[in-house]
């Protein structure tokens, strides 16, 4: 069995009967990258050195710290549950340190910066809107 066939059997056996559909359609978007990195991989052969690929992988894709965090748990908890039901002997996603989260800086505009915004916008309600933006 390989690790794309255990996926959808957990989506399917598991998680679509225990989690919100919501819950379930984010493991969906997840498996998309599980499938595509290590679906082809024997699950009784996936090792460290697989998990790490699966994080280089998703670095190199457009995906935020933050998404690949997300995507190592639910391969993770996905992997647990090959443990629990005796298909593999320990979940190498244990020993993987996932990517720190992306920070939130926000940008500023300055004094002159909110006054060329808002010279550039059209007199009326639209101007008003963007200044009371401005102002929160």
């Amino acid at each position: 069995m390989t690790v794309a066939e255990f996926f959808d059997r957990w989506l399917t056996k598991y998680a679509a009967q225990r989690v919100r559909s919501s819950t379930c359609q984010t493991y969906v978007w997840a498996g998309k990258k599980i499938r595509e990195i290590l679906g082809n991989v024997p699950l009784s052969r996936l090792c460290l050195l697989h998990d790490q690929r699966f994080i280089s992988e998703l670095a190199k894709s457009e995906l935020s710290g933050t998404s690949i965090r997300y995507h190592c748990a639910v391969l993770k908890k996905v992997l647990g549950h090959a443990v629990k039901w005796q298909l593999i002997p320990r979940n190498p996603a244990d020993a993987v340190d996932p990517p720190a989260k992306n920070r939130f800086e926000p940008q500023v505009l300055s004094p002159e910066e909110v006054g060329v915004l808002l010279e550039g916008c059209s007199e009326g309600f639209g101007r008003t809107k963007l200044g009371l933006w401005v102002l929160t």
